[in-house]
Parts: structure tokens; sequence; C-alpha cells
């Protein structure tokens, strides 16, 4: 049996779509239209200078809040390591590590262990220089300790100690060390430390940028161009069939 579909029904159906299809474009190009005005007076509504620090947005950009936090205290500074970056006394210097196992501080300078190498800083957190394998350090190294301009570093078969700077290692056999721990920073140091890292936020000029070209959905945004195109395409085409309709209808009525 042969179903007859009328003039009638494909009318009605363009109709319906043109309606559906012109309401989600609406939603699609509201904020493109009033972002678009707020741009238009970035200078005089100041928006290079109103930051966002909405975690959800952030996330959008890949600023995501980081899970790993590795702390240490030494006498009189703090030291910690926010993914890869390096803060001393919660603030960043121009230092990436991959860990950070431990953290001494001597009279002239800083200790760090990083995996098997030590990283040399001055106490203004520049770098001095990193020691590896390669100049004596044993293979593998499971915490670090000082005292005044004595280091000690624990293997796991025994325990090295330098009194040169760090020239030259010899074997101890002193139990009595205090090792560098980990430490929990209080909420306020945290929230020092994770502002200190996503800077300042994001501009709202840049956001209401991103939103008026689709670049705040990232890849997703070519395929909401692409129904936009494709929804206007149709909008332009059964409006034209509709008016078309009307205006035969008034012609010939």
């Amino acid at each position: 049996m042969r179903t007859h579909i009328s003039y009638y029904q494909i009318q009605r159906f363009l109709h319906k779509w043109h309606r559906r299809i012109g309401l989600l474009l609406a939603i699609v190009f509201l904020p493109v239209a009033l972002s678009g005005i707020l741009i238009n007076h970035t200078d005089d509504f100041g928006l290079a200078d109103v930051h966002l620090n909405f975690q959800p947005l952030l996330s959008l950009y890949g600023i995501n809040t980081p899970d790993t936090l590795q702390h240490f205290v030494t006498d009189e500074h703090t030291i910690s390591l926010l993914k890869h970056q390096v803060f001393i006394d919660a603030h960043p210097i121009d230092l990436q590590l991959e860990h950070l196992l431990g953290a001494v501080a001597t009279p002239t300078a800083f200790v760090l262990l990083d995996g098997q190498q030590l990283v040399l800083l001055t106490l203004e957190g520049e770098l001095i220089e990193r020691l590896s394998a390669i100049h004596g350090l044993p293979d593998v190294i499971l915490n670090i300790s000082a005292q005044q301009n004595t280091i000690w570093l624990k293997t796991p078969t025994h325990l090295l100690t330098s009194h040169d700077g760090l020239l030259s290692w010899e074997k101890t056999s002193s139990k009595f060390i205090a090792w560098s721990e980990p430490q929990t920073p209080s909420a306020a140091l945290k929230h020092r430390l994770l502002a200190q890292y996503q800077g300042k936020g994001l501009s709202l000029e840049r956001v209401l940028l991103d939103i008026h070209s689709g670049r705040i959905l990232g890849h997703w945004s070519k395929y909401l161009m692409d129904f936009a195109g494709f929804g206007i395409i149709y909008l332009v085409f059964t409006g034209f069939f509709m008016w078309l309709k009307k205006y035969r209808h008034k012609k010939h009525g």
C-alpha cells in the first residue's frame, strides 16, 4: 500500500521544524549578540580589568586545581611543589620539577631532592646546579637531611654525608638524623599556593571574546558553527517556501 504525502503535510512539517530550529538558533546567537555588544564597550566597562576565578570556567581552559601538593618545612622557610611548579614561602620561582621527595636548607642554599638528583638553589630561589649520578651520587636516594653545612643522604643500604658543599661523599653510621618529611600545609597557605598557581584567573574580556567566537567550547565549537550554518540555510529555504505558498494563495485567492 503506497502512502501518499500531501503538499499540506510537507508544508506542516517544514513549518514545525522552521520554528524549532529558529528557537535553537536564537539560543545559540543570543550569547553571541550579547557578548558582541559588551565587547564593543570593553574600555567603557573596563572588561580587561575584571577577572573570573570560577573553577568550572577555569576547567574549560584547562586550568584545573592540581591534585598533587608536596610540602616541606625547614627552620625558617617552606618549600612546596604544586603539580610541577616550585614555591618558596608560597612564592613561585623559576623552577619546575617532576617530584619533590625532600627539601632542606643550609645557611647559604636550599637543597631539593628530585627523584635521584639534587637541585641546589640560592636562598633567593635561583638555580645553582643539578647533581646526579655523574657527580658521584648514588643511583637510589630515599631521603635527605641537613644540619648547618652538613648534608646526609639515605640510600637503601647505607647513609652518605658531605661536609664540603656536596663536592664529595663518605659513608656514615649515624642513626640520629632528622630526615626531611612531607608536611600538610595550613588551609591559608594552601589557598595562597593555589592563588599563585592559577593567577588572577581569566579576564572577562577574553571570556567574552571566546563566547563570541565560539572558542570557549573548544573543538566542539566547529560542530556548533556547522549546526548554525545548516540551520540558517534551512530557515532561508523553508522561509522562502512558506512565503511563496502564501504569495500564491493570495494571488489566486
